[in-house]
């Protein structure tokens, strides 16, 4: 089931625009919250930045990505990656947009895939996406791949890999793209917090200046139970 896919005009949200999800996830005995925001830059309503999450029984799977080059064809690429299915791997997902973007100006991107069934987080990100997960333990950097979809010889994508975390009691995830100036030990903090908090966070207080943002949380588990952000956002 297709829970939302967002991109750029007329698939990205208006500026500031905020797009929150609880998905049931009753494999793991509690919901789980995804949220995103994808803010454009001011007079660009067409952005370079996208995202979409797609929830199947047993799996919850998502892609960030920042068009590369002339932002007048980001909305031909967001359309395209749009387009390209989720596969067996976040790496072979990646492979597959590799591909799929040939000829054109190309885009960073992450995938990140949680299997429901086995607790099992994978991700992988090529170029300036960063990803940051917490798999019952403190935050972990996932490593990025220098390169951009679309651009290059398939063997450097083939050198992709995607990283596991297993999980017993909860997970959570958080993906932002290089809009977003903060250090790796900020965005590990904002893990723990409520995924609405965290991309707010980053995108009030942490945006580069003249520059597309799309920042993605997500939490599953026993850490995602049902609260109040009621004030938080002030936090």
């Amino acid at each position: 089931m297709q829970l939302k896919r967002v991109g750029p005009s007329p698939l990205l949200p208006a500026v500031g625009s905020l797009f929150r999800s609880v998905v049931a996830a009753p494999t793991v005995g509690a919901p789980a919250h995804v949220t995103g925001l994808g803010v454009p830059l001011a007079g660009r309503p067409e952005g370079r930045v996208g995202w979409k999450v797609e929830r199947t029984d047993r799996r919850i799977r998502l892609a960030v990505w920042c068009a590369v080059g002339d932002a007048s064809s980001a909305a031909d690429t967001a359309q395209t990656l749009l387009d390209v299915p989720f596969d067996q791997t976040p790496a072979s997902t990646l492979a597959g947009a590799h591909v799929a973007l040939f000829g054109t100006d190309g885009a960073v991107a992450a995938v990140v895939d949680i299997d429901l069934d086995r607790r099992e987080l994978s991700a992988a990100t090529l170029g300036d996406v960063n990803v940051i997960v917490a798999a019952d333990s403190d935050p972990a950097v996932v490593p990025s791949q220098p390169g951009v979809l679309g651009v290059g010889p398939p063997p450097a994508i083939a050198a992709l890999r995607s990283h596991r975390f297993p999980w017993e009691d909860d997970v959570r995830v958080l993906v932002h793209t290089a809009g977003i100036e903060a250090g790796d030990d900020l965005a590990a903090r904002l893990t723990v917090t409520h995924p609405v908090v965290a991309c707010s966070t980053l995108v009030r207080d942490h945006r580069r200046p003249h520059a597309d943002v799309c920042v993605v949380a997500a939490r599953i588990g026993s850490s995602a139970h049902e609260e109040s952000i009621d004030g938080m956002m002030s936090a």
